[in-house]
């Protein structure tokens, strides 16, 4: 599989940035609107690894019911933590939750607060092989 570049990146952008396309299929059209700005924001936390501020973060999106995840790393600190790694775990944004205003959940499907963010390390690559078809 090739690396997406920046100039593919451009092109795949203006690609879709065609009327013609928007009529034949808006839904899938903002699908990949929507994961472009994704990938943008993830390719710049990714180069640095660094922790960046929660609302720098992407976050799932929904079209209908239909619900796109994109799971981080969250920074996600209490009051009475005696642990601060303990604070770090996987995180994804619930659009459809609190009447479509949406919300933060955690492992183990509870609401969290997360203050920081980065994005997910690649799985190990023997695991990444099992699942290639």
């Amino acid at each position: 599989m090739s690396k997406l570049t920046a100039g593919r990146l451009a092109d795949i952008k203006s690609g879709i940035s065609n009327p013609a396309l928007l009529r034949q299929d808006g839904i899938i059209r903002g699908y990949i609107i929507e994961l472009l700005a994704h990938i943008d924001t993830l390719s710049e936390a990714a180069s640095g690894q660094q922790w960046q501020p929660i609302e720098s973060a992407p976050k799932s999106t929904a079209v209908g019911n239909d619900v796109h995840g994109i799971y981080i790393l969250g920074y996600c600190p209490e009051p009475d933590i005696c642990n601060l790694e303990s604070a770090i775990c996987v995180v994804w944004w619930e659009p459809l939750m609190k009447k479509g205003k949406g919300m933060w959940y955690g492992e183990g499907g509870y609401e969290v607060t997360p203050t920081h963010w980065m994005p997910l390390p690649n799985p190990p690559d023997a695991i990444a092989k099992e699942k290639q078809p």
